[in-house]
């Protein structure tokens, strides 16, 4: 029988927080999709390529192709920091996230259902 090690190493999948946030999926702002979504070169983030009907982010007003560049005022630069980020929040907890979304900068609070 094959023993699995005591702490196998995490999945690189981003796998959604249990809070306010997990109605989102979220991906790599790589350099096509910088083109696709006509971002400065300077921006950087995460990009929302999914948000679940019914859930907490869609209540807010997230979008597809939003830019996550902040959660609760922690800079995000790649996946890992938003997934540090966003697992610091508590379930019944709001979160506020700075977007970037067709070039424009805004603040949107993601209030628990």
């Amino acid at each position: 029988a094959r023993r699995e090690p005591a702490s196998a190493p995490s999945e690189p999948t981003v796998k959604p927080p249990d809070n306010v946030l997990a109605s989102l999926r979220v991906q790599a702002l790589d350099a096509a999709m910088m083109g696709q979504l006509n971002l400065p070169g300077k921006t950087t983030g995460v990009v929302i390529n999914h948000v679940e009907p019914g859930g907490a982010a869609e209540a807010a007003g997230l979008q597809r192709g939003d830019v996550i560049q902040e959660v609760n005022h922690e800079v995000i630069k790649s996946l890992e920091d938003y997934q540090k980020a966003s697992a610091k929040i508590k379930k019944e907890e709001m979160a506020v996230l700075l977007l970037s979304r067709q070039g424009n900068n805004l603040f949107v609070a993601v209030n628990p259902r």
